[in-house]
């Protein structure tokens, strides 16, 4: 079935705001086992779709345009702790650092704006890090970058119009 990610409180603030406020938006997430993880740079004037565009992308087929999930540990990655509202998941921060890293020169670009000298920005708006193949055995770790296209269906991007 094709799932649209729903958006609550504590994603909206920070993605509105940045919008709102013109300022680049930044995300770093993991999946459930560390296996992969995505970073995701909208940049005002610069990014053609926004963030409900990506939740688009994610349920495309990669044939149709689409961007990848990252691969997750369908099995036993997802555990909820007693007394904890939220369910988390289980990873090695080995594997969770090559994440971190890549948001944080992500950050760098974005704090320099590629200016001459300066750390380089980043030249695509989503990368996908792979760091276990689909049967859990490891990978020499991959990352592979997207533009973030507006999406047709994306009642966001229309209402912006």
């Amino acid at each position: 079935t094709t799932e649209i990610y729903t958006l609550s409180l504590h994603d909206a603030l920070p993605i509105y705001t940045a919008r709102e406020r013109g300022m680049p938006y930044l995300g770093v997430e993991s999946t459930p086992g560390a296996w992969g993880g995505m970073v995701v740079r909208i940049v005002p004037g610069e990014t053609e779709g926004c963030w409900l565009c990506l939740q688009h992308w994610r349920v495309q087929s990669i044939e149709s345009g689409g961007i990848p999930a990252p691969p997750h540990d369908a099995e036993n990655g997802d555990v909820q702790p007693q007394g904890c509202a939220d369910p988390t998941y289980t990873g090695s921060n080995v594997d969770l650092n090559e994440v971190a890293r890549m948001g944080v020169r992500t950050a760098f670009g974005l704090m320099t704006g590629g200016e001459a000298g300066a750390y380089p920005a980043v030249t695509w708006d989503v990368a996908v890090l792979e760091l276990r193949e689909s049967d859990g055995t490891l990978c020499v770790p991959r990352w592979k970058p997207y533009r973030l296209r507006r999406h047709p269906d994306c009642a966001e991007c229309a209402r912006r119009e």
